[in-house]
C-alpha cells in the first residue's frame, strides 16, 4: 500500500514520474528549483537579444534606403528592383518574427524572475502595531493586490522607502481617536496600501484618511535659506506646496518620532524611489488624507526609455519620467535668476542643457527648434534641452562602476542597436547638479563612463 511518499533511496529526478495513490500527480512534479544566478544569466542573454533585434531594424532601414538609391539615382530595371523588393519584404518578416520570439522569450524569462509583493506586505501589520502601540492612535490596515509580481530586486529595493511612507503617514498623519472624534471621523484611521499593474510597470499606493497636508503649515515650515523664497511660495499652487515635503532637510512637523521625523525625510524616499527610474506623487486634502503614489518599472534589468541625442552622443531618459515633448525655438526661452526657463500653460518651468551640463557639442542654434523633454522628478517638473528625439525603445542596463555611477547623472549605460553606447540619465541627480557647482567636475565624464562600459 502507497502512502504517496517517494521511495527511500530514488534520486530527485523520479519526482515528475511519481503519482499518488489516488492516480493524481505529486504536488512537486512541475516544480523545478533553479539557482538565482542562472536566471539572471537568461536575463542578461533576452536583454542581449532585445540589442540584436534593435540591430536588425537599423540594417532593415538601411536596406529601404539603399533600395531607394538604386531605383531612383542609379536606375535599376524594374526586374532587379521586384527581386531587392522581395528580399526586404522577407527580411522584414524574419525581423517581426525574430521581435515577436525576443518579446515573449524576455516575458517567461522576466516571469520566473517574479514574485509576489505579498512577500513584501506581510512585514507590514507588525509595523503598524509596533508604530501604534505605544500611542494614542488606531489603525486598521487593509492591503490590496498582495497578488501582484515583480522583479525580486526591485521587491528588495521598495522596502526601506515603503516603510518610511507608512511611518510617516502613522507618525504625521493620523490623528489621535479624540481629535478624529471631533471632526466627525472613526476612531480607527484607515491605512491602505496597494499595488497594480500599469502597462510596464507597478504602482504601490499608500493612502491614509488623516488630517492631510496643511499648505500654509507647509509654506510656514519651508526652508527659505535652501530653496524658496516668500515670492515662490506665493506662485506656488497646493500641488507645487506638496512636493515641498520632499525637499532635502524639510519638515514639516516639530516632533521626532523613533521612525520618522527630521532623521528620515521624504527627500531620501524620493532620491531612492529616482534609483529605481520612478516617480512619487503625492496627493492630499485638508482634513480628508494624503495618497503617496510610487510608480517603478517591473524589472531593473530592461527598462523603457526614449532615446536622445546630443550632437554625437546618445543618452536615455526612462520613460517612466517623461511626462511629454516639445518643440521651443531659442529665443522663446529665458533667464530668470540665473536659470533658464520656458513658460508652459501659463506657468514658469526650467530647463537645463545636456550640452553646457555635460560640456558635450552642441547641433542647435538661434535659428532651430530645440527638442524640450519634460521629466518629472518627484519635486516639480522640468524640461531637458536636447537636438533630437531618436524614439522609444525597450533598453538593457548596464551598470557603471561604483566611482563613475555616484552623483555623475547617470544610473547606468546601454547598447544600442549600432553598438553605440547610450548611457542612461539619472534625473533626480541631474537636477541636483543643476543647483549646485557640482557640474564642474563632470567635464568629460560621458566619455569616461562609456569607457567603463566598453569594458
Amino acid at each position: 500500500e502507497s502512502s504517496g511518499q517517494p521511495l527511500a533511496g530514488m534520486p530527485p529526478e523520479s519526482d515528475a514520474e511519481h503519482t499518488t495513490a489516488e492516480g493524481g500527480e505529486s504536488p512537486f512534479s512541475n516544480s523545478v528549483r533553479i539557482d538565482s544566478e542562472k536566471i539572471d544569466a537568461l536575463m542578461s542573454l533576452a536583454g542581449e537579444l532585445i540589442v540584436d533585434r534593435s540591430n536588425f531594424f537599423r540594417l532593415f532601414n538601411e536596406i529601404r534606403l539603399l533600395q531607394d538609391h538604386l531605383q531612383e539615382d542609379i536606375g535599376l530595371n524594374q526586374r532587379d528592383m521586384k527581386e531587392l523588393r522581395s528580399f526586404s519584404n522577407r527580411f522584414n518578416e524574419a525581423i517581426i518574427s525574430l521581435g515577436r520570439t525576443s518579446n515573449e522569450l524576455q516575458a517567461g524569462v522576466m516571469g520566473v524572475h517574479m514574485l509576489p509583493i505579498s512577500q513584501l506586505f506581510s512585514h507590514y501589520p507588525r509595523l503598524v502595531h509596533e508604530l501604534t502601540r505605544s500611542s494614542a492612535k488606531q489603525v486598521r490596515l487593509e492591503m490590496r493586490g498582495e497578488e501582484t509580481e515583480l522583479d525580486k530586486v526591485m521587491i528588495e529595493a521598495l522596502s526601506d522607502p515603503l516603510i518610511d511612507i507608512i511611518s510617516h503617514a502613522i507618525d504625521h498623519g493620523f490623528e489621535s481617536g479624540d481629535e478624529r472624534k471631533k471632526t466627525g471621523k472613526s476612531v480607527i484611521g484607515e491605512l491602505i496600501v496597494e499595488a497594480f499593474h500599469e502597462s510596464n510597470y507597478i504602482v504601490v499606493e499608500v493612502v491614509d484618511d488623516g488630517h492631510g497636508l496643511n499648505p500654509d503649515t507647509i509654506k510656514r515650515n519651508a526652508p527659505e535659506k535652501d530653496f524658496f523664497n516668500e515670492q515662490e511660495l506665493n506662485r506656488m499652487g497646493d500641488n507645487d506646496v506638496e512636493r515641498i515635503i520632499m525637499t532635502p532637510g524639510f519638515s514639516a512637523t516639530e516632533s521626532v518620532t523613533n521612525r520618522s521625523g527630521r532623521d528620515v525625510s521624504m527627500d531620501m524616499v524620493k532620491e531612492k524611489v529616482g534609483e529605481l527610474n520612478g516617480t512619487i506623487d503625492i496627493d492630499s486634502a485638508v482634513g480628508k488624507g494624503t495618497r503617496v503614489r510610487i510608480r517603478v518599472p517591473l524589472t531593473l534589468a530592461i527598462i523603457s526609455a526614449l532615446m536622445v541625442r546630443v550632437g554625437s552622443n546618445f543618452f536615455s531618459i526612462p520613460l517612466a519620467n517623461v511626462e511629454e515633448t516639445l518643440h521651443v525655438f531659442e529665443q522663446e526661452t529665458s533667464v530668470i535668476e540665473g536659470t533658464e526657463v520656458i513658460h508652459l500653460r501659463e506657468r514658469t518651468m526650467p530647463v537645463f542643457r545636456l550640452s553646457k551640463l555635460f560640456n558635450i557639442s552642441s547641433d542647435l542654434s538661434a535659428e532651430t527648434k530645440s527638442f524640450v523633454v519634460i521629466v518629472n522628478t518627484g519635486l516639480e517638473p522640468v524640461g531637458i534641452v536636447v537636438d533630437e528625439l531618436m524614439g522609444q525603445e525597450r533598453v538593457v542596463v548596464k551598470p557603471l562602476v561604483d566611482y563613475l555611477q555616484k552623483e555623475s547623472g547617470f544610473s547606468g549605460a546601454t547598447i544600442i542597436g549600432d553598438g553605440q553606447i547610450s548611457l542612461i540619465l539619472d534625473l533626480h541627480d541631474l537636477v541636483s547638479m543643476t543647483t549646485t557647482s557640482r557640474a564642474g567636475r563632470h567635464h568629460n565624464l560621458a566619455q569616461l563612463c562609456q569607457a567603463s562600459v566598453i569594458q
